[in-house]
């Protein structure tokens, strides 16, 4: 059975709506209709895997439980989105920004968080292993590297690192 490419927001809405949950690879980059916005879309579950929604507006999305491996979010306004127990491998959240985002209990193994605003965000038991920040990998920098001198690096102030599994595999409760 073919799955049928979605092709603007709005038919993933009305999909999504009718209890459809797989989208693998959808390209919504150029898709975005100008009067359909998926912000504050509860998008529970879905599975967007390798999925390119770079430079979409998101903020408020409800991603809680999505598969959102290998996701391209480069350039995309995250704020407030809830990713809260998502499958984040491998996504690319380069020059994004994600503050006030909920990515607790995420996986976001080996994710790029290259040049992303992450203020305030939220990673209580994350896991951050592998994870890319510029050209260097966030352990380095939250070892005691200094984040400023990394080309790149996420802007995390204010973030929370509670019971959050750090990219070394120790679990750490500090706050940046």
């Amino acid at each position: 059975m073919t799955i049928e490419q979605v092709k603007t927001t709005s038919e993933l809405l009305r999909r999504y709506a009718t209890g459809e949950r797989d989208f693998p690879g959808i390209d919504l980059e150029s898709r975005v209709d100008r009067d359909i916005s998926l912000e504050g879309a509860d998008l529970r579950c879905i599975n967007l895997t390798g999925a390119n929604l770079a430079r979409c507006p998101l903020s408020g999305v409800n991603f809680s439980g999505a598969n959102l491996q290998d996701v391209c979010f480069q350039i995309s306004s995250l704020r407030r989105v809830n990713f809260e127990g998502s499958n984040l491998r491998n996504a690319s959240f380069d020059h994004s920004v994600a503050n006030n985002a909920n990515f607790t209990g995420a996986v976001l193994t080996g994710a790029d968080l290259s040049c992303a605003s992450m203020e305030k965000a939220n990673f209580t038991r994350a896991d951050l292993r592998g994870v890319i920040v510029g050209n260097d990998y966030i352990e380095d920098i939250l070892k005691g590297g200094d984040i400023f001198d990394v080309e790149c690096a996420p802007y995390l102030v204010g973030a929370i690192f509670n019971e959050t599994i750090m990219p070394d595999g120790s679990i750490n409760n500090p706050s940046i």
